[in-house]
């Protein structure tokens, strides 16, 4: 197992007394894993309870488990799975010799941000353990890596803010801190309730900081328009209703009073005056019914020019005052459509 990962992470730091460490995670460290669970109260433990110190063992068992699928995962170059592995490795054992196999990872899969931090972390956790020559290639390593890296600080308007790079929290504001990102585009975000959530895309630039102004204004007031309704031209229709009612009863009429002349024609005697009346009420309705044939054409072709014509949010002025009517007159009748169009 020394030989392997010597000889893989080797390639990424050239550091075989580095790259060695962190197989002694588990022999030499003595983090949490190592150190012996707290006696149970009285009263808690029953016959048949783990004993003092099982958890430990148990716990550093599964930690090794991880840490061997890690430099399997790792030596298959399938680095995101080796990372995760790594990382439930140091949480059952968190031995600051782990941190250097996490930032080796972090590296590989170009997250350089991350590897810095894990570095940096090596450095600080392992203090004096860090041998002069092992702090050395890695401070190396970090100086490398901040060259690829931007620190960003945040200036927001509205206080108790969230704030995400690349979609992921990074704190809420007032935010004083620095933000390590890698270089590149990187999406920044902020949201807050009743404000519009605030958005960009900015090209970080290695090695150079960088300040992200953020300004929240407020969301913007939909305004809900009630779409008018169109309206229905209802006295054209009625016009056009009365029409075709009035052509319907005079044609039905000048067609009886047709028949009344004709039979009338074969009466004898018969005089004059009665054909001439007759004739002149067949006439009238006639007319009568012509002329509401072509009312009704009229108000129904106004209707639908009314109702084809509309138009939202139309200024709307006085309703037409219409009315239809049938009169007689003395040569016979007459039907018409008065008002104001």
């Amino acid at each position: 197992m020394f030989m392997r990962l010597s000889r893989t992470l080797c390639a990424t730091l050239s550091g075989l007394l580095l790259l060695s460490a962190p197989h002694l995670a588990f022999a030499q460290g003595k983090g949490p894993a190592d150190a012996k669970p707290a006696d149970a109260k009285s009263g808690d433990a029953k016959p048949t309870d783990v004993k003092p110190g099982d958890d430990a063992k148990d716990s550093k068992k599964e930690a090794r488990e991880h840490y061997q699928k890690a430099l399997d995962f790792f030596d298959d170059e399938v680095y995101d799975a080796a990372l995760t592995e790594f990382k439930k490795a140091y949480e059952l054992s968190p031995s600051f010799r782990l941190l250097y196999n996490l930032g080796v990872t972090s590296e590989r899969l170009k997250d350089y941000a991350k590897g810095l931090e894990f570095y940096d972390r090596f450095i600080k956790e392992g203090g004096a353990d860090v041998s002069p020559e092992q702090a050395r290639q890695v401070k190396d390593q970090i100086g490398l890596l901040r060259g690829r890296v931007s620190k960003v600080t945040f200036d927001v308007n509205v206080a108790g803010a969230e704030i995400y790079v690349d979609d992921v929290l990074v704190g809420k504001a007032p935010f004083d801190g620095v933000v390590v990102v890698n270089a590149g585009r990187r999406k920044f975000s902020a949201v807050y309730p009743e404000k519009a959530p605030w958005s960009r895309v900015i090209e970080m630039v290695g090695g150079e900081p960088s300040a992200v102004k953020i300004e929240l204004r407020n969301a913007r007031e939909i305004q809900v328009v009630k779409e008018e309704a169109r309206p229905i031209p209802f006295v054209g229709l009625a016009t056009t209703g009365v029409f075709v009612v009035g052509a319907t009863v005079t044609g039905i009429l000048a067609v009886g009073a047709s028949k009344d002349y004709d039979d009338l024609k074969k009466t004898f005697p018969v005089s004059r005056q009665a054909l001439d009346d007759q004739r002149s009420t067949v006439r009238t309705y006639s007319v009568i019914a012509d002329v509401c044939i072509v009312g009704a054409i009229a108000a129904g072709g106004y209707s639908a020019y009314k109702l084809i014509s509309w138009k939202p949010n139309e200024k709307k002025g006085e309703a037409p005052k219409t009315n239809a009517f049938i009169a007689p007159t003395p040569t016979g009748g007459m039907v018409g459509v008065g008002g104001v169009f």
